[in-house]
């Protein structure tokens, strides 16, 4: 693993930063996602990709969907980023995921995983509890305490 840790230290700033970014996907993530995310050129961030997948770094699925494959290093990359850096990513991650994937279980699942990361409004709470109430008839209660307790959390802070 040091030799790992030793090829994060050596990424460039961009690199840094476009690999910090996707360490905030808990789980697969799409390259038009990142696209559409990062506002760059397909051409590049698939250069960024294939470059994660020969360090061994990230898998490759059909379709253009990745995964890390190196948790440790998804987890060393996603500590490189300050909070406000994280935040602004899984926020950027919710209002992309909004927007351009259909309304489905799958969808309230996975803004799930990044709502809780981040600040949230009326709208986000309410996308928290719709995946509380699946994670719960789905017998997953320790997912759905999560968004529960986030939900809580963010009334609490909520001025008269």
């Amino acid at each position: 693993m040091r030799n790992s840790s030793r090829m994060v230290k050596s990424l460039d700033a961009e690199a840094l930063h476009f690999f910090s970014l996707i360490s905030c996907f808990n789980g697969h993530f799409s390259i038009d996602w990142l696209v559409g995310i990062l506002r760059g050129k397909a051409s590049e961030i698939l250069l960024l990709l294939e470059d994660g997948v020969r360090k061994r770094w990230l898998a490759k699925k059909d379709g253009g969907i990745f995964y890390f494959k190196n948790l440790k290093i998804r987890e060393e990359l996603e500590n490189k980023a300050s909070p406000p850096e994280k935040e602004q990513a899984h926020r950027k991650i919710v209002e992309y995921l909004i927007e351009e994937v259909p309304d489905n279980h799958e969808k309230i699942l996975l803004l799930s995983c990044h709502l809780q990361k981040i600040k949230c409004n009326g709208e986000f709470c309410k996308l928290l509890l719709d995946a509380g109430d699946i994670y719960l008839k789905s017998f997953r209660t320790e997912e759905a305490l999560k968004c529960y307790s986030k939900i809580l959390d963010e009334l609490s802070c909520v001025e008269d």
